[in-house]
């Protein structure tokens, strides 16, 4: 991941609105004019996901997305997986922290008893009650205001089941916040003394919320989550048996048990695939709970990443749990394998075609978005790279690789002053600063053949690349152009020069260099004698 917090987004809150613009539309094409080098299956299924991408509502979008091609998924995964993100609209934190200013206790106790409703019915199934209090609720980067928001909603609701479970929740995060990422052999005692204080302050306000309403799942599922957490697993075992008397096909309980049957929790792949198997009676009934059956897998091929194995026996095993469900961990770590495979050559339309799947579902990590505008600006869409380079940057600002991706983005599809913003950006970053120097010093120079003003705009970038790149050959050709167009004086023997520094390795050099001794020929030719 790179960090790089440019000059030009110190003003954080320009560059919030800045990020928040939208971009371009992804034009119309044929599509027999679109992805015409891609080997099948991709081309066909890149075909119809640019489409589903020119789809505005992100419900239709998602469903009308294609699957990954040769997938194995239950009937109806696809679908129920899109309903899962798109189909029920989950209260923001502003929206529940106007409720409770407001006092309006009723309509929270409305809100939520419509998605307990909802998580058991039979024909309009959704868990989306999970995302508030396993998740919105125990967000680590918002604790303070949750912690202000739930504390005054159980002043004013002290018998509410949900305001119990929101403030165990909020402890349920701090506990997180205290553990940290690190391995517990890495964590400072003082630190996990910590995390287990705030876990015996969360348990009764989840004991409290199921007294009150024992059909309350996402009190059970963070019982079990602070039960891995803190390795108690008295707390992990009541979670599971209080859920699955009420529920035992709920997707959030099957991640939750899942995780604690990893290895890296102190399970085994054994105990996952013993626990996928008995999952797979609820898949007719639950199809998203595909995603739970690919787990083993999923997670299986995830410890061979982060143990830096890009091989084929890794993408094999991430791939079986593409094939098995629409796991969106999965399809990062397939498509990160397959754009840097050590012992085959890389595939970089298989990386674009499962980091597009990725992005249809949860929208994927900063990491993925940003790869994906890569992708997708080195095949010239350059509206669809910037759909997800800007969405990047809302999720990590200082990203210069994401500045560099959105200023090409903005630059191929003709919006210079917009290019010119995320370039100056990316320049902060030296990682970029050289790519981003070069062209934005391009894009200014051949902007407008009859805008002088945009040409002026070019020099000082093709300064500063000769002066910190003396060696880059663009720059040096670069430089010559703007005096040829500016109408400067030029000769045979600067021209020379200019070739000396010519790396004919870059394609666009190798073109440049070639044409600038046709010039010379031209110049060092005799003058053609005027016929009377």
């Amino acid at each position: 991941m790179r960090k790089s917090t440019g000059l030009a987004c110190l003003l954080l809150a320009a560059c919030a609105g800045a990020f928040a613009a939208e971009p371009p539309a992804i034009p119309d094409r044929a599509a027999a004019e679109t992805f015409k080098d891609a080997p099948a299956p991709w081309r066909d299924y890149l075909v119809q996901a640019r489409a589903a991408e020119r789809i505005a509502d992100p419900l239709q979008r998602c469903l009308a997305f294609p699957d990954i091609p040769g997938n194995k998924w239950p009937a109806g995964h696809a679908a129920a997986h899109c309903r899962h993100h798109f189909g029920v609209k989950r209260p923001t934190l502003d929206e529940i922290a106007g409720m409770v200013e407001r006092k309006e206790m009723a309509q929270l106790e409305a809100l939520f008893d419509e998605g307990v409703a909802r998580h058991f019915s039979q024909d309009d199934f959704s868990d989306d009650i999970h995302d508030t209090f396993n998740y919105l609720l125990t967000n680590r980067d918002n604790l303070e205001r949750i912690d202000r928001i739930t504390t005054a909603w159980l002043q004013q609701a002290p018998n509410s089941a949900y305001a119990n479970l929101a403030r165990g929740a909020y402890y349920n995060g701090e506990a997180w916040r205290a553990r940290g990422g690190q391995y517990v052999s890495e964590t400072p005692r003082e630190d996990l003394r910590r995390m287990s204080e705030l876990v015996g302050q969360a348990i009764p306000y989840f004991e409290k919320a199921i007294s009150i309403n024992p059909r309350l799942m996402p009190a059970y599922t963070g019982m079990i989550d602070m039960g891995r957490m803190d390795s108690r697993d008295e707390l992990v075992e009541e979670g599971i048996r209080g859920a699955e008397k009420w529920d035992p096909a709920c997707p959030e309980l099957a991640t939750q048990i899942l995780i604690s049957l990893e290895p890296r929790w102190g399970g085994s792949y054994e105990q996952m695939l013993a626990y996928t198997n008995k999952l797979s009676a609820s898949v007719a009934r639950r199809p998203q709970l595909g995603v739970q059956m690919a787990k083993p897998f999923a997670d299986r091929g995830d410890m061979l990443v982060l143990d830096d194995q890009y091989t084929k026996t890794t993408l094999d095993v991430l791939e079986t749990a593409i094939a098995i469900g629409s796991d969106e961990g999965a399809l990062e770590d397939a498509a990160n394998v397959a754009g840097k495979l050590s012992d085959a050559e890389p595939d970089g339309w298989k990386a674009l075609a499962y980091l597009l799947q990725d992005a249809r579902f949860d929208g994927g990590s900063p990491w993925a978005l940003r790869e994906l505008a890569w992708h997708l600006m080195h095949r010239h869409e350059w509206e669809w790279s910037l759909k997800y380079s800007l969405r990047s940057l809302e999720r990590e600002p200082g990203s210069g690789f994401a500045h560099y991706v959105a200023g090409a983005g903005y630059y191929g599809s003709n919006r210079y002053p917009e290019a010119d913003r995320e370039y100056a950006a990316a320049i902060e970053d030296p990682r970029q600063r050289q790519a981003s120097l070069r062209e934005v010093a391009e894009m200014w120079l051949f902007a407008d053949a009859k805008d002088q003003t945009a040409r002026a705009k070019a020099k000082p970038y093709i300064d500063q690349l000769l002066h910190e790149y003396p060696n880059d050959g663009r720059g040096w050709i670069l430089d010559l152009q703007r005096r040829m167009i500016t109408h400067q004086p030029f000769d045979v023997a600067m021209i020379k020069t200019v070739l000396a520094k010519v790396d004919r390795s870059d394609d666009w050099q190798a073109r440049q260099a070639e044409w600038l001794e046709g010039v010379i020929r031209q110049m060092q030719s005799p003058p053609q004698k005027t016929k009377h």
